[in-house]
C-alpha cells in the first residue's frame, strides 16, 4: 500500500496525526491540566481563607481586629452559654456607653436606636430631656446660674444661686458630676436628688425641657439679643431680629451668649454671614485625616461698621458660641464682657446605625480668621464681671453701665 492510500485510510480511521499536531495535543493537555489544578488550588484557598474568617470571627484569636472579634465572642458566649436570660440589645448599648466614656472623648454622645427618632426631632425643635439648669463648677459644690422655666427644675422650688452640694447622697466632686452630666447625655438617669445647701433635698424627675432659641428686645438705641442655643431655627429668628434693629435705628447690640452651649456649624456660619460683610473665611476645620473644610462668606450682607457690638459670656459659653464671639472680634472688634469661656474647639459628626442608633464622636478642630485653638483654655473676657453682675439681665447690666470698657 502507498503512503499516500495509508495516510488516506488513517484519515478515515481518524488515526492521522502529523508531528505538529501531536505537539499540539501534548501541550493542550498540559495547559488543561494546568488550569484543572489551578481551578482546585483556588478552591482550597477560598476554603482556608474562609475557615479563618470564621475563627477570627468566632474567638478572635488572629489578625489585627482581634480586639474587635474579642467582643464579638463575648457576647456570643453570653447569647449562648449564659444561664439566665439576657438582653443582647442592652448589653450591646451598655458597651458603647463604656467605650465612649473611656475614649477620652468628653464630647462623644451615644444615642441608641429606642432614641434616636425623638432625638433628631428634639435637635430641631430645641427640646431635650434633662432637669432644665445650668451651672457654675466649684470643688466642692454647684451653683446653679440659671434655670429654664419650662423644665423639671422650673417646675421645683429650685433658684439661681442655689448651692448644690450633694447628687445623689454623693459630695459633689468630678467624679460625681460627671457621672451626673454623662447620665443625662446618655439618658441613663432616671431621676437625681439634689441637696441645696448642705440641708434641703430636692427631688427631679429627668424629663422634658423646652429651651428658648433667641430672644431680643429693643430698647432706645440698644438691641439686645439672647441665642440660647445655634440649631437650624436660630438662623431665621436671628435674621427677623438683626432686621428689626437696624431699620429701627439702633446704635448698639448686645450679644448675650451666656449658657449657650453651641450647636450646629453651618448655623452659626450662616448667621455670621448675614451680619458681617464679605471677606475671607469664616471658619476653617481641620479633619484628624488631614483634610480641611473652608466655609466662606456668601451672603456679602453686613450690619453697619457704626454699630457697636458687645458680646456676654460665662463660663457654659462654648463651642458655636466661641466661635461666634471669635469672629465678631476678628473682624469687628467687639467688646467681650463676663467670665471666661468654656473652651471647646472640636467639631463632632454623628454616624448613624442601621437600627437608627447613632454615635457622636469628636473628628476635627475649628479655627476662625485668627487661628485661634481655645480647646481646654477658652476665651478670656475684655471686661471680667464679678459673681453678682454675671447673673443680671443683659439690659441691667447695660443700663448701670457694667458693659463698658473704660
Amino acid at each position: 500500500m502507498s503512503d499516500l492510500s495509508k495516510d488516506i485510510k488513517d484519515i478515515e480511521k481518524g488515526t492521522y496525526y502529523t508531528d505538529k499536531k501531536l505537539k499540539n495535543i501534548k501541550v493542550n493537555s498540559f495547559l488543561n491540566g494546568m488550569l484543572i489544578a489551578s481551578v482546585v488550588f483556588s478552591i482550597i484557598i477560598c476554603l482556608i481563607t474562609f475557615s479563618l474568617y470564621l475563627i477570627i470571627n468566632r474567638y478572635g484569636e488572629i489578625g489585627k481586629d482581634e480586639n474587635v472579634s474579642k467582643l464579638m465572642t463575648i457576647l456570643n458566649l453570653y447569647d449562648e452559654y449564659y444561664v439566665n436570660d439576657i438582653d443582647i440589645e442592652e448589653m450591646v448599648d451598655s458597651a458603647i456607653y463604656s467605650i465612649a466614656s473611656v475614649s477620652g472623648d468628653k464630647y462623644s454622645l451615644y444615642v441608641p436606636s429606642s432614641q434616636a427618632n425623638t432625638t433628631g426631632k428634639q435637635r430641631l425643635e430645641g427640646t431635650y430631656k434633662g432637669v432644665g439648669i445650668s451651672y457654675l463648677k466649684f470643688e466642692d459644690y454647684l451653683e446653679i446660674v440659671s434655670i429654664i422655666k419650662d423644665s423639671p427644675a422650673g417646675r421645683s422650688n429650685l433658684k439661681i444661686g442655689d448651692k448644690i452640694t450633694h447628687i445623689n447622697g454623693e459630695i459633689v466632686s468630678e467624679k460625681v458630676e460627671n457621672n451626673f452630666s454623662n447620665g443625662i447625655k446618655n439618658s441613663t438617669l432616671k431621676r437625681v436628688v439634689f441637696t441645696i445647701n448642705g440641708e434641703e433635698e430636692v427631688e427631679l424627675v429627668v424629663g422634658d425641657v423646652n429651651s428658648p432659641i433667641l430672644d431680643y428686645e429693643i430698647e432706645e438705641k440698644v438691641g439686645y439679643i439672647s441665642i440660647h442655643q445655634f440649631i437650624g431655627k436660630t438662623f431665621e429668628s436671628f435674621k427677623v431680629a438683626i432686621d428689626d434693629m437696624v431699620n429701627k435705628g439702633v446704635e448698639t447690640i448686645v450679644f448675650d451668649l451666656r449658657d449657650n452651649g453651641g450647636g450646629e456649624l453651618v448655623t452659626v456660619s450662616k448667621m455670621l454671614d448675614y451680619i458681617l460683610e464679605e471677606n475671607d473665611s469664616i471658619v476653617k476645620v481641620k479633619y484628624v485625616s488631614g483634610e480641611e473644610e473652608v466655609i466662606n462668606f456668601e451672603d456679602g450682607r453686613s450690619i453697619s461698621s457704626n454699630i457697636k457690638l458687645k458680646l456676654v459670656c460665662n463660663n457654659n459659653t462654648a463651642s458655636a458660641s466661641e466661635l461666634f464671639i471669635m469672629t465678631l472680634q476678628d473682624y469687628r472688634n467687639a467688646e467681650l464682657y463676663g467670665v471666661k469661656t468654656f473652651g471647646k474647639s472640636t467639631v463632632g459628626k454623628m454616624f448613624m446605625f442601621k437600627d437608627g442608633s447613632m454615635i457622636n464622636i469628636s473628628t476635627g478642630i475649628y479655627y476662625p480668621k485668627s487661628e485661634r485653638n481655645i480647646e481646654g483654655i477658652g476665651i478670656m473676657p475684655d471686661v471680667v464681671l464679678n459673681e453678682e453682675d454675671i447673673l443680671k439681665d443683659v439690659s441691667e447690666l447695660y443700663a448701670e453701665g457694667k458693659l463698658n470698657k473704660n
